[in-house]
């Protein structure tokens, strides 16, 4: 049975790259001290949106307006043990946002972003969506 996880990406773009916000995992078992970004099940009768922003605050903290969760896709990944599919969202920090102190920030640089990012201890499914929102960046700021 497939499971509809929601989940925000907290950045701060620049012109040389992406810092990301994520959590460490901390639970018994192989994903324990994986990075990941604030997120979970969406609810019955809940849509994506609202499940990532009830989500984020559950597991951040403070409240973030809607319209500051942009969509960025939709995708399938399939485990061993289980299947999800991933609705992720990106939200812009700016300097007024006080969650990030809870939070473990990761600069990528465009230049280099596929040796940054491997070295990172992420879940297969976030490795991908990362790479993908990297490229989708640098080529909206710089046009590479």
């Amino acid at each position: 049975m497939r499971k509809f996880i929601s989940f925000a990406m907290p950045i701060r773009t620049s012109r040389e790259g992406i810092t990301f916000y994520f959590q460490e995992r901390k639970e018994a078992g192989a994903l324990d001290g994986k990075l990941e970004f604030p997120g979970g099940k969406i609810e019955i009768n809940e849509s994506p949106v609202e499940a990532c922003i009830r989500e984020f605050e559950e597991e951040v903290g403070p409240r973030i307006a809607e319209p500051r969760f942009l969509q960025f896709s939709i995708d399938q990944f399939d485990y061993e043990d289980r299947q999800v599919q991933l609705y992720s969202f990106y939200l812009e920090v700016t300097d007024e946002d006080q969650f990030t102190d809870s939070l473990i920030s990761k600069f990528i640089p465009f230049e280099m972003m596929k040796n940054e990012v491997i070295k990172l201890n992420l879940l297969d499914a976030n490795f991908s969506i990362v790479m993908k929102f990297l490229e989708f960046k640098k080529s909206n700021i710089i046009g590479a």
